[in-house]
């Protein structure tokens, strides 16, 4: 189709796409007016391959003005353009463009690809069926280059439980500017050094729930995430003041479900779900290693449905911002 989805309210709302599927769910976090801009790089996993004939790699662009003239330079083959080689396309309101490879393999991704426009545009990534234990699709809505960080904090899912591999879960740290230094946890000696497009794939290692990645020049993380062989993906927003009071989130099964949050020192006391002060509190956190103490997280898998109900939910902090991540 050529069509994008334009979402409005007469008032704050938080929306997500959700793939509501017995099989293969997954959650496309809406960014609103932070989701908008003129100049991406797309990050990607490189990892697992994609299920032979049953999904591949792709970014979706949505114009929100007429005539808008977007310039693509793809990483890889994709379909009707060759790698590496810059293309236009003009999009009027509403309209989409579809920027899809049919390469499979693990290593093949379009992490890298670059993405400029004369007007503000959308940009959702996906990619359909990379085998972990079993077969899902994962991806997001990107934000645009001048929204994005230097420091970020990485909250561990339920994905290491799989053998053999435990190491499904997986941050991409993808450059916008050469010289990009990057740093893990606090250590001042860097893991990498990259240049615009570049990526650096790093595996949370067994025994650690957070990651702190820390960049000279901002970048984009990614994080690939889920339960074991159930993956699922999420572009992570940087750590400064970002983040909300509340958030209204939908559990739509009663399937294994997970809650990740990140807030600062101070704020964890203050959390009521749909209300209730008791399900989670201040002794449920734990401090980010790296950050000096200023920044703790809640990570906890297999909540019931008297705890997070069927339906809408609704959580709020009195005292301060977070981040929530939903699994």
């Amino acid at each position: 189709l050529r069509k994008g989805l334009l979402l409005t309210s007469d008032s704050y709302v938080t929306a997500y796409y959700e793939i509501n599927n017995g099989s293969n769910p997954a959650i496309f976090p809406m960014k609103g007016k932070n989701g908008v801009g003129t100049e991406f790089y797309i990050p990607g996993q490189t990892d697992y391959p994609n299920h032979v004939n049953n999904g591949s790699e792709a970014f979706d662009i949505v114009a929100t003005q007429d005539t808008t003239t977007i310039t693509i330079t793809p990483s890889i083959d994709i379909v009707g353009h060759p790698a590496n080689v810059p293309f236009q396309i003009v999009l009027h309101k509403g309209q989409s463009y579809s920027a899809r490879t049919l390469i499979t393999t693990a290593e093949a991704s379009l992490a890298g690809s670059h993405v400029v426009s004369d007007k503000p545009i959308a940009i959702t990534i996906s990619d359909d069926s990379i085998v972990t234990g079993g077969w899902d699709i994962i991806g997001d809505q990107l934000i645009p280059m001048n929204l994005l960080g230097m420091k970020y904090i990485v909250i561990k899912g339920f994905a290491d439980n799989n053998p053999p591999n435990n190491n499904d879960e997986r941050v991409y740290i993808t450059a916008t500017m050469d010289n990009t230094v990057v740093y893990i946890d606090g250590d001042p000696v860097p893991v990498a050094t990259l240049s615009a497009s570049q990526q650096y794939d790093y595996a949370i290692p067994p025994g650690s729930n957070t990651a702190f990645i820390h960049t000279s020049k901002p970048a984009y993380v990614y994080h690939l995430t889920g339960h074991s062989g159930e993956a699922g993906a999420s572009i992570l927003p940087q750590d400064s003041c970002t983040g909300s009071r509340n958030i209204g989130f939908n559990r739509s099964s009663n399937n294994a479900f997970a809650l990740l949050i990140l807030t600062r020192e101070g704020n964890q006391d203050y959390f009521t779900l749909n209300g209730d002060a008791g399900i989670i509190t201040g002794a449920n956190f734990n401090v980010v290693p790296g950050t000096n103490g200023e920044w703790v997280f809640y990570r906890q898998n297999n909540l019931t449905t008297t705890q997070v109900r069927l339906g809408a939910n609704y959580l709020v902090n009195s005292h301060g911002k977070f981040h929530l991540g939903i699994l």
